[in-house]
């Protein structure tokens, strides 16, 4: 389903708005309409949950209720759509009233997740479930005949290389009712008592181990961070406004937001009372000293922007090297809801969703959807009230690709083809198979394109390249890898490799000109074809020592 972009600023809280780049469109990567789930079920909770299935692209978990109060879960694959896993337990209250990706706990390669039921008003036993991807079995289960069970992920706060997992069993009387528990053996860690919303935060204080915050609404509102490591306070967040307002009712890691190599933190106060009653806002802090780095306020009486659920850390999201974050608005347009999805770098609109209906409650429920459609750019996930039940946007994506190493019409060269529906090149010495995606705006006058190469093999180099013919029946095998461009070639430029195997190039980015500029494209525009190489490990695809990138059409406007 194509939703219209609705655009739309939100003043912030004593910060001047400057606007570096135009908001941009969304592109569907894969939607879960309301024929795919039980009549008349309601979305309550998502989240993307890594990769469960093993085939190298993130999944999503969804907690759906029915109107009798049962609940159900879906882990869904990105790549296909496909049901991976369903859980159901009509002997629980709300199965499903939050879904959560875990990480990697119990040590098979596949991510894990965890489910809440929360009976609270029910009548009906809470839950808390650790589930592994890779089974579909429960690996830590607690029942609790009193509700507000919960359950988060707080990184890897113990140095084992396995996720940990903040665990609160409702009603429990036993030590360790609110705790750590550490991935793989699941014992009870470090204690914590007396907390509202837990979340991880990253390594705030550069010990190389997840910190993580545990929030206490007050009044007055506070967010307290813990080391990871030790234990110890690392610092202390408080309400900025007269209090009152919930601050640190909704708690997430934004990513590094500002580029000084440290996670930032969201925090939500759904009760502000700003531009009006209870209209709500988030804060955005730095991981590094704590300071404001900006707040988003609500418009609306009653919109309590900043609710559980409703905002989280979305990754890169825009190619820019900082990291993005998504707002769910669902009381937005008189009940249609809105999506929203801000730009970490400088905290202007990269693109809005907005509901189909005046019903629809459009981001009822929004996450991070890690990486859902296998470009290493960071993707959204949001749920609605009717519709479709859960869907996965990525910002929009000009031009067509192709030239794909998938044995579709061309053999990689050593048995070396990537899978289906990647839309990939051949596989490389990462074991991962090259893209090159672009994002902004195609008009040679308005040029704010960046070609973003992911899935390369870290510290290494790639040469972005720009041809004026697609080769199509005459691609050939080129290193390890395919080409598919020919004509004039332009040589865009040479970029190092980031750890995590990304590079780019264009608008904005450090020592670029726009692709329009180096490309040397007429003011007519035209067609042109991109596509890049790079380097690879010689012995794995035996002589060659490059591989190359799948290929991207881009129809370039006056």
């Amino acid at each position: 389903m194509t939703r219209p972009l609705h655009l739309h600023l939100h003043p912030w809280l004593g910060l001047a708005c400057v606007c570096s780049a135009p908001a941009v469109g969304q592109t569907l990567i894969r939607s879960f309409p309301t024929t795919a789930f039980p009549a008349q079920t309601l979305t309550m909770s998502v989240d993307g949950c890594g990769d469960v299935d093993f085939d190298a692209v993130d999944d999503l978990i969804l907690g759906v209720t029915t109107p009798n109060g049962d609940g159900v879960v879906f882990v869904l694959s990105s790549r296909t759509g496909s049901v991976i896993h369903k859980f159901a337990n009509p002997s629980v209250g709300l199965l499903g009233f939050k879904v959560c990706g875990l990480g990697e706990i119990d040590g098979d390669g596949r991510a894990d997740f965890g489910i809440v039921a929360d009976g609270f008003g029910m009548a009906l036993p809470s839950e808390v479930r650790i589930v592994s991807g890779g089974t579909g079995y429960d690996l830590y289960e607690s029942t609790a005949n009193a509700g507000g069970s919960d359950l988060a992920p707080v990184g890897d706060v113990n140095a084992d290389a396995f996720s940990d997992v903040f665990v609160y069993s409702a009603g429990s009387t036993q030590l360790g009712q609110r705790a750590i528990r550490y991935g793989l053996s699941l014992n009870t860690g470090r204690v914590i008592n007396d907390a509202g919303e837990v979340a991880g935060l990253g390594d705030l204080n550069g010990d190389h181990v997840s910190d993580y915050g545990v929030a206490l609404v007050g009044p007055p509102g506070r967010v307290i961070v813990f080391s990871g490591a030790t234990g110890q306070l690392v610092r202390l967040l408080t309400d900025p406004g007269p209090g009152g307002g919930l601050f640190g009712w909704a708690l997430a890691s934004a990513g590094d937001v500002n580029g000084d190599g440290v996670c930032d933190t969201l925090v939500g106060e759904p009760l502000f009372d700003g531009a009006a009653p209870d209209c709500g806002r988030v804060l955005v802090y730095s991981g590094l000293d704590g300071s404001l780095i900006r707040a988003h306020e609500g418009l609306l009486a009653g919109e309590r922007l900043g609710e559980r659920r409703r905002l989280d850390g979305a990754g890169d999201v825009d190619g820019d090297g900082f990291a993005d974050y998504v707002f769910g608005r669902p009381d937005d347009g008189g009940g249609r809801g809105a999506a929203e999805v801000w730009s970490g770098r400088d905290g202007h609109l990269l693109f809005s969703i907005q509901g189909d209906t005046p019903s629809d409650a459009f981001g009822l429920a929004v996450s991070g959807a890690g990486d859902a459609n296998y470009d290493q750019l960071g993707d959204v996930l949001v749920a609605s009230l009717e519709g479709d039940r859960a869907a996965a946007y990525a910002i929009d994506r000009p031009g067509i690709a192709f030239c794909f190493g998938d044995g579709n019409g061309f053999a990689c060269p050593c048995g070396n083809d990537s899978l289906p529906g990647l839309n990939a090149g051949c596989i490389n010495s990462r074991n991962a198979a090259g893209t090159l995606t672009a994002t902004g705006s195609t008009s040679v006058s308005g040029d704010t394109v960046r070609l973003f190469a992911a899935h390369l093999p870290g510290f290494s180099s790639v040469v972005f390249l720009q041809a004026t013919v697609d080769l199509g029946t005459a691609s050939k095998v080129f290193g390890d890898g395919l080409i598919c461009l020919g004509g004039e070639f332009v040589r865009l430029g040479t970029r190092g490799v980031t750890q995590r195997g990304t590079s780019a190039i264009g608008y904005d980015l450090p020592n670029s000109l726009p692709i329009s500029m180096r490309g040397a494209l007429p003011a007519t525009g035209g067609s042109r074809y991109y596509q890049a190489r790079y380097r690879n490990s010689a012995p794995y695809c035996a002589p060659e020592t490059f591989n190359m990138t799948s290929a991207i059409r881009l129809d370039w406007t006056p």
